[in-house]
């Protein structure tokens, strides 16, 4: 159970960091046109977070009973169901928590600012509304990106997983209930709405469903 949390951990940890590092690789291209940008941000950020998100279940399916140390009790297959497991609880606890995060930093911004004008001219200033909303963080190309691809490797651990661990099923509708909730949130208290655009279907991401159902 201990190596399921551990691992679900570091499965989070570079999920930053892939996130960093694609954007870096992505502004490197100059890209002219957005829906370019678009496409090549989103490919590498599919391709790392597939690489991060599945590799260890996959270990562990097929190669993991080969190893020294084998599986516990020969039952890799019941390993798997609780890392599984253990993997999406974990999922569901980090979106609750960035979206907490996210308007705690709005408010202890805001409060800072009170505290500040306070000091300096005597007075507890009354925000607007504007006003908190130019404390918000931006929700542009890459964090929208980053939403959906959570939400496809989600869909994804279902697709390629859900016949062997069926209970990972109503654990990835929660997962899928809290980031969608918390979105809702987000973009209401802690994010800049972003200005919507028309969409003939739902381009690139056609291709990584197609991608994983094969899978």
């Amino acid at each position: 159970q201990l190596a399921g949390i551990v691992h679900a951990l570091i499965v989070q940890v570079f999920t930053q960091v892939f996130n960093l590092l694609a954007e870096g690789l992505t502004d490197a291209e100059n890209h002219q046109f957005q829906s370019d940008y678009y496409d090549s941000y989103l490919a590498k950020n599919f391709i790392f977070q597939f690489v991060n998100q599945y590799m260890g279940f996959f270990f562990l399916t097929i190669k993991q009973q080969y190893t020294k140390d084998g599986c516990g009790d020969q039952d890799c297959v019941g390993m798997l169901r609780k890392h599984l497991q253990t993997t999406l609880v974990t999922l569901v606890i980090v979106q609750a928590f960035m979206v907490v995060l996210a308007s705690v930093k709005v408010e202890g911004q805001l409060w800072s600012e009170r505290r500040e004008l306070r000091l300096s001219t005597g007075e507890i200033p009354d925000q607007c509304y504007v006003e908190r909303q130019s404390k918000f963080g931006i929700f542009r190309i890459r964090e929208q990106i980053e939403v959906m691809v959570r939400l496809a490797l989600t869909l994804g651990y279902v697709l390629i997983f859900g016949g062997v661990a069926p209970r990972i099923v109503p654990l990835a509708l929660i997962v899928f209930a809290v980031q969608l909730r918390g979105g809702a949130v987000l973009l209401t208290t802690a994010l800049k709405r972003p200005v919507p655009r028309l969409a003939k279907g739902i381009g690139a991401w056609q291709g990584i469903m197609n991608f994983l159902s094969i899978v």
